[in-house]
């Protein structure tokens, strides 16, 4: 008996002895861990609050799990105890259910492909625009102030035409050939020419080129007409002795053909027609300044081609040389600032007595045409008659 109550003190799972307690005690040991539990239950609730607004929104799916559990599917999971005196403790899942891609049908494909179309097409085409301007209005200009014709012109003209004719052709360079051609055909009281050539703009179609040049007396007639994407065409008349040039323009454009009016588009002065057109009116076959001072050095060469015919060609200055011909550009093509020119090659046949037989001029050069930076290439071809 007495071994069986000493035996009673003890507990026979833990082996620990077992205190006597009263039911008020108890009682109260029951409460404080209750308000254990709950204090920390109130923890837990705060940590998944705080969770849900972390996700904003997204669908959660709690799930409880023991922690010998497997957690199956492509989840994110987050354990939060809700009992650490608990054997099985409480796992909480959070299952972010992802959004499954609809197909795109082909409609809407079709739709995005035009859209991206469109997207690019804008950027390249206000990125080309802008590249033309900047290149047109910042990296594409040429002061042509910076030159003057008084210190271009060859001024001793009348003496490289004598020495031309006293050395002979094979022993006088290219451009003292052209210059004692030149003053030549200037002094003479009559000739007659046509011209003919084209221009390829790297935008848009070929323009043609026709009209005539001639000289009675001190009376100048000049014609000069293009048609392609632009159709322009005008003729003057310039009287030496009043010095007034008389200009029609033209109101309508055929194949090879130009109709004028009756009366005068303008009446202009020696200097009106100069400031407007650049060359001289009385001097209209040649529209480069042409002299020693703008000739590319090394680039002259004289040959002869038959009996009494002599070849010369040479290059000229892209900037010095064209002072005077950018004015007649711009005006006749209808262009709202002057060209840059980047290449110029002169070809002329004369005889042994210095007349020019034909001129053939080859030039390139870029402008803004229709708001897009273009590159026209082209020649015009003057032949003569006397």
């Amino acid at each position: 008996m007495e071994l069986e109550e000493k035996q009673g003190k003890y507990s026979l799972v833990t082996g620990e002895k077992i205190k006597k307690k009263s039911v008020r005690k108890l009682k109260k040991e029951h409460k404080k861990a209750k308000k254990e539990e709950n204090k920390e239950s109130k923890k837990q609730n705060k940590k998944k609050v705080k969770i849900d607004k972390k996700l904003q929104g997204e669908t959660v799916l709690f799930k409880s799990k023991t922690v010998s559990g497997d957690v199956e599917g492509d989840t994110n999971s987050l354990e939060i105890t809700k009992n650490g005196l608990v054997e099985d403790k409480e796992k909480v899942l959070i299952v972010r259910k992802a959004d499954k891609e609809k197909p795109i049908s082909k409609k809407r494909k079709l739709f995005n492909l035009i859209s991206y179309f469109l997207v690019g097409f804008v950027a390249v085409f206000f990125g080309y625009i802008a590249g033309n301007f900047y290149v047109a209005n910042f990296m594409n200009k040429v002061d042509y102030s910076a030159f003057t014709e008084e210190n271009l012109i060859a001024t001793n003209a009348q003496e490289i035409y004598n020495k031309a004719k006293q050395d002979g052709v094979m022993q006088t360079s290219a451009i003292d050939l052209f210059v004692a051609a030149e003053y030549y055909l200037n002094n003479r009281d009559k000739y007659n020419s046509s011209i003919k050539g084209e221009i390829q703009p790297s935008i848009g179609s070929v323009q043609s080129i026709w009209g005539t040049k001639n000289k009675n007396g001190n009376i100048f007639e000049v014609e000069s007409v293009s048609k392609g994407m632009l159709a322009l065409g005008e003729k003057y008349t310039y009287d030496l002795t009043n010095q007034t040039a008389t200009i029609y323009k033209a109101s309508s454009i055929d194949t090879n053909k130009a109709t004028y009016p009756d009366n005068p588009t303008w009446v202009m002065t020696y200097d009106e027609f100069r400031e407007e057109y650049g060359t001289a009116p009385e001097k209209p076959c040649i529209p480069y300044i042409i002299s020693s001072k703008t000739l590319v050095e090394g680039s002259g060469n004289v040959i002869q081609e038959g009996v009494g015919k002599y070849k010369i060609t040479f290059m000229l200055t892209t900037d010095s040389s064209v002072i005077n011909y950018i004015k007649q550009v711009k005006h006749m093509s209808g262009l709202k600032d002057y060209p840059t020119f980047k290449n110029i090659m002169i070809t002329a046949y004369i005889n042994d007595d210095l007349e020019f037989l034909d001129i053939r001029f080859d030039e390139s050069y870029t402008v803004m045409y229709f708001g897009v930076m273009a590159t026209c290439s082209g020649f015009v071809e003057v032949n003569f008659s006397y």
